[in-house]
C-alpha cells in the first residue's frame, strides 16, 4: 500500500475520469462493508447495481472523498492508494481520499469497520463550506471546535445573549445581530465602546474570507447594550436578564453570556446580579461569565463568583496549535470565593485573541499599533473574550441535543475538558463533550440559591479585557484629539487619570486630568473642565508637587471664571493664593488675592472683594494693579504646554513609555494588550 498525507496532493472534488472496465465480469462486491453513496460513486457510469449494492465496472481512478472507521487507522494495516486526512476521534475514524479502483482493497483491509461518504456540508443560511480551509485564528483549533463542524453544528439553531457594550452588525455578523432595546431604553444602540462586537465575533463571527472564524459561526446574536457614559450598572445588566427570561425562550435564545464583573466583592447568597443569573439559569438558559483579570485569589465579584453559573478563565496558547505548551494566563483571576467555591470550572484561550471590531470604536482607538492586525481586526487579551468561546461551545453542545438542562451542558463541558498545567480548571474540549455517550449527570447538586440583597443594588460592573487600563486609555485619548472629538478626548484622558489614581500613580494622573481639563474647554464645557484642573491640584499634592498645585487651582478657576461661576472662581483662586503664600510666593499670591478679588466683584460680593484685596495688600510689598478683563481671557485661560512643561516632572514622551506606565500596583504587562 502506498500512503500519502492527504494535504501532499491536490483535492479536486467530483473530478470526472474514464471509466475502465473491470477485468472480472462478475460483479464487484465490498462485503458490506462501503456505504451504498459510495459504491455508487466509485462504479462507472451505468454500472452501478443498486438492489445488490455492487458494481460491474469501477470508474478506475476517480478520487472518493470517505471516512473510515475502524480499529486500525494508523500507517499500516490499510491497502490501496490511500490517501490518509483528519483523525475523527468523536466516531473512531479518520477521513481520506480514495481512487475508485482501490476502494475493494481498502475495504478488504485488516480493521476497516466500515467505509462511508465523506459529504460535503453547507451551511443552512447559505452555501459555505464548514471546513475553513484558510482558517488563522488558533482558539477554535485547539478547543476540539473543527468537530462540531465537520459533524454540521454551526449553531444555527441556538441563539447567544451577549449582554455587553451592544453589538455592531459588522461584516461578520451579517443578517445574524438582532439590538434589544430593554424598557425605557432610548437613543442609539450602537458598540461605541467595540467591547461587545468584539465578544460577539469571537462567538459567532465569520469573515468572507474564512480566516475568521468564531466557535459556532452562523449563530444568532442578541445584543443587550447595557453601556453608558457613566459606566456599566449591575441593574442594566438585571434589566437584560429580566428581557430574556421573559422572552428569550420564544426567540431562540439558549445562552447568556456576559464578559463583565462587579467591581465590589461580595457573597452571592446575598447579591442582586447573583440572583438575577441565578433566576435565568433556573429557566434554562446556560449562563457563562469571565472570571476577571486580576490574577490570583480575586474571583469574589459577581456574577463569576456564582457557583451556579459557568465562569470562565483565560488559557495562553503560547502562539502554537500544539497544546502541550499552553499554560493558565498570567492575569487569569482564580481562587476561592468568598462562599467557598473554587472558581473558574473551565479556562479557554485568552490571550492574543483576534476578532472583528467595529473601526473607531474607543477599543479599538485604544489599540496599539501592533494590535491593528488588519482593517476592522485587532489583536486582544482577556477573559471577556475566553467566555464566549465557551458560551458558543454550549450553543454547539445543545444544537446536537437540544434537550440538555444547564446543569447537564455545565457537567459535560467541565467534565469532558482536558487539563491544564498550573490550573485547577481544565480546558474546553469540545470534541471530547460531543463524544460523550449516555446522560450526563447534573452539576450544582446541593447548592442553595441566592436569596439577594434586601435592598435593589446598582453596582458598578465593569469590563473584564486586558485593554481596560490608563496606557490604552490615554492612546485612545490621543487618537480622539487627532480627530478631533475633543469631548470623547477628555472622557478618555478622564479615564485615564482614574486608572493611575487607582494605581497609585497620582503624577501621571495629574498630567492626565490636565489633558482631560484641556480637551473639555476647547469642547466648550468649561465646568468640566475646571473639576478636571481641580483633580489634577489633588492629584500633585498626593504627588508631593506642592509648588504646582496653586497652578492648576488657578487654571480651574480660570474655567470657572469662563462658565460664568464667579463666586466658584474666587474660591478656587483664593485656595491658590493660600497655598502661594505657604509656599513664600509673594508676588504670586498678591495677583491671586486679586484675581479672587476681581470675581467677587463680578458676583456682586463686595464685601468678599474687599477683604480679599486687603489680604493682597497685607502680603504685598510691591505690586501693579491687575485688569479682571484682560486677565480673564477665555481664549488664553489656558494653555497646556505652558502649564505642564518638562521642568514639572513629565513631557508626553514619557507620559507614553511602557517601562514607566506598568508596576504592581494593578497594571502588569501580562494584563497589557500584547504582554509578549
Amino acid at each position: 500500500m502506498r500512503l500519502i498525507h492527504r494535504r501532499a496532493v491536490p483535492f479536486i472534488v467530483g473530478a470526472l475520469t474514464l471509466a475502465f472496465a473491470s477485468p472480472a465480469a462478475a460483479a464487484i462486491g465490498f462485503g458490506g462493508k462501503v456505504d451504498a453513496r459510495v459504491v455508487k460513486a466509485a462504479c462507472a457510469k451505468g454500472a452501478y447495481r443498486p438492489k445488490t449494492t455492487t458494481c460491474s465496472r469501477l470508474a478506475s481512478s476517480r478520487p472518493l472523498n470517505v471516512i473510515i472507521t475502524g480499529r486500525i487507522l494508523n500507517r499500516a494495516g490499510l491497502d490501496g492508494d490511500v490517501v490518509l486526512g483528519e483523525t475523527l476521534k468523536i466516531i473512531g475514524g479518520r477521513s481520506a481520499v480514495v481512487q475508485a479502483r482501490d476502494l475493494p482493497k481498502l475495504a478488504r483491509s485488516r480493521g476497516v469497520r466500515h467505509i462511508s461518504m465523506d459529504a460535503p456540508i453547507r451551511f443552512a443560511r447559505s452555501t459555505e463550506s464548514l471546513s475553513f480551509t484558510p482558517l488563522t485564528t488558533l482558539y477554535p483549533l485547539v478547543s476540539g471546535i473543527p468537530a462540531a463542524w465537520r459533524a454540521g453544528l454551526d449553531g444555527a439553531s441556538a441563539g447567544i445573549a451577549v449582554i455587553d457594550s451592544g453589538v455592531n452588525p459588522v461584516a461578520d455578523l451579517t443578517g445574524r445581530v438582532t439590538r434589544i432595546a430593554l424598557p425605557g431604553q432610548s437613543g442609539s444602540l450602537d458598540d461605541t465602546y467595540g467591547h461587545g462586537t468584539f465578544v460577539a465575533s469571537v462567538a459567532a463571527g465569520l469573515s468572507t474570507d474564512q480566516r475568521y472564524v468564531g466557535v459556532a459561526p452562523a449563530a444568532p446574536i442578541f445584543a443587550f447594550n447595557v453601556n453608558s457614559a457613566t459606566g456599566v450598572n449591575s441593574s442594566d445588566v438585571i434589566a437584560a436578564l429580566d428581557w430574556i427570561v421573559a422572552n428569550g425562550k420564544a426567540r431562540g435564545i439558549r445562552v447568556i453570556n456576559l464578559s463583565l464583573s462587579e467591581t465590589l466583592p461580595s457573597s452571592y447568597k446575598t447579591n442582586a446580579l447573583d440572583r438575577a443569573v441565578e433566576a435565568a439559569w433556573r429557566a434554562g438558559f446556560v449562563v457563562v461569565t469571565s472570571s476577571g483579570n486580576a490574577g490570583a485569589n480575586s474571583v469574589y465579584y459577581a456574577p463569576g463568583n456564582d457557583p451556579f453559573v459557568i465562569t470562565v478563565g483565560a488559557s495562553d496558547l503560547a502562539g502554537t496549535r500544539e497544546t502541550g505548551d499552553d499554560t493558565l494566563a498570567s492575569f487569569s483571576s482564580f481562587g476561592v470565593t468568598g462562599d467557598g467555591f473554587v472558581k473558574p470550572e473551565i479556562v479557554a484561550p485568552g490571550r492574543h485573541i483576534v476578532s472583528a471590531i467595529p473601526t473607531g470604536s474607543t477599543l479599538q482607538l485604544m489599540a496599539p499599533d501592533a494590535n491593528q492586525v488588519e482593517p476592522g481586526y485587532v489583536r486582544i487579551n482577556g477573559t471577556s473574550f475566553a467566555a464566549p468561546q465557551v458560551a458558543a461551545a454550549a450553543a454547539l453542545l445543545l444544537e446536537l441535543r437540544p434537550e440538555y438542562t444547564p446543569d447537564q451542558v455545565k457537567w459535560l463541558l467541565a467534565n469532558t475538558a482536558r487539563p491544564l498545567p498550573g490550573s485547577d480548571a481544565p480546558v474546553l474540549n469540545l470534541e471530547a463533550a460531543l463524544a460523550y455517550t449516555g446522560t450526563p449527570p447534573s452539576a450544582n447538586q446541593g447548592l442553595t440559591f441566592s436569596t439577594g440583597p434586601t435592598t435593589s443594588t446598582s453596582g458598578s460592573s465593569a469590563y473584564n479585557s486586558g485593554a481596560t487600563d490608563a496606557v490604552s486609555w490615554e492612546r485612545a485619548a490621543l487618537k480622539y484629539e487627532k480627530r478631533p472629538a475633543w469631548d470623547l478626548a477628555g472622557d478618555a484622558w478622564q479615564k485615564a487619570a482614574d486608572a493611575w489614581t487607582k494605581a497609585s500613580l497620582p503624577l501621571k494622573a495629574a498630567a492626565a486630568y490636565d489633558r482631560s481639563a484641556a480637551a473639555w474647554a476647547q469642547f466648550g464645557k468649561w465646568d468640566v473642565a475646571a473639576t478636571a484642573f481641580e483633580s489634577s491640584a489633588a492629584a500633585l499634592r498626593s504627588a508631593g508637587l506642592l509648588e504646582w498645585e496653586p497652578v492648576a487651582l488657578e487654571l480651574a478657576a480660570n474655567a470657572l471664571r469662563v462658565a460664568r461661576a464667579p463666586d466658584k472662581a474666587a474660591l478656587a483662586m483664593e485656595r491658590a493664593a493660600g497655598l502661594w503664600e505657604k509656599g513664600f510666593a509673594g508676588q504670586a499670591a498678591v495677583e491671586a488675592w486679586k484675581k479672587a478679588a476681581a470675581a467677587w466683584t463680578q458676583k456682586g460680593d463686595g464685601f468678599r472683594a474687599t477683604t480679599a484685596l486687603s489680604r493682597a495688600n497685607l502680603v504685598a510689598t510691591a505690586s501693579s494693579s491687575w485688569n479682571a478683563s484682560s486677565s480673564w481671557n477665555a481664549s488664553s485661560s489656558w494653555n497646556a504646554s505652558s502649564s505642564w512643561n518638562a521642568s514639572s516632572s513629565w513631557n508626553a514622551s514619557s507620559s507614553w513609555n511602557a517601562s514607566s506606565s506598568w508596576n504592581g500596583a494593578g497594571f502588569t504587562a501580562s494584563s497589557s494588550w500584547n504582554a509578549s
